[in-house]
């Protein structure tokens, strides 16, 4: 401090003490899930802590010491904490990249949605996985067959519409599945002569 009309200098130095450095602080159930996620936070419980207030990484405020949240999208999210003290001080904690949320997206093309029997289908794969490879494709073409890989041809040998349905699997076991109509008919010939 200093007083300009006096020119004298002076110092004041007053020590803030916290009861417990470790009371902003917070442990997470998991770290790494498949979608949907669920992530219990704790915090370090402190009687000097009068409110605790999460941000839990997807737009969610939630106010209590424990929280579990759920996370329904695939990515990766930063919990931070807020806590505040008796005496007003507010601290934040934060962990980076803390919860990490992984999914399968499902998705395949074919050559053709249609044909007549018997209809040869190549079906390839398009399905992504953000921080996965994916591992294990299974394909069920409902009428009684089912394949692995992913790219394969299936003949189909009767008339009808079939729900051909492809399950994928990342490497830690999250799946998923999508399914898509090909329609199968016979052939009628139909023609006149004069």
């Amino acid at each position: 401090v200093r007083n300009d009309s006096t020119g004298c200098i002076d110092t004041l130095v007053k020590l803030i003490k916290f009861s417990n450095i470790d009371s902003f602080r917070f442990t997470t159930s998991t770290k790494m899930g498949c979608k949907p996620l669920t992530v219990t936070l704790t915090a370090v419980e402190d009687t000097n802590i009068v409110a605790y207030l999460w941000d839990i990484g997807n737009g969610t405020l939630v106010f209590g010491n424990n929280y579990v949240a759920k996370y329904f999208n695939e990515g990766k999210f930063v919990v931070k904490m807020f806590v505040k003290y008796r005496n007003g001080c507010v601290m934040e904690s934060t962990q980076k990249d803390t919860i990490t949320v992984i999914g399968v997206k499902p998705n395949f093309n074919f050559d053709k949605a249609s044909g007549c029997v018997p209809a040869i289908i190549n079906l390839k794969d398009t399905s992504q996985s953000r921080f996965s490879p994916l591992s294990n494709y299974t394909w069920n073409f409902h009428d009684g067959s089912t394949a692995s890989g992913s790219e394969v041809s299936h003949t189909f040998n009767a008339l009808g519409s079939f729900p051909v349905k492809l399950t994928v699997e990342n490497q830690y076991g999250c799946k998923d599945s999508i399914t898509k109509p090909v329609t199968i008919s016979e052939v009628k010939a139909d023609f006149d002569i004069d």
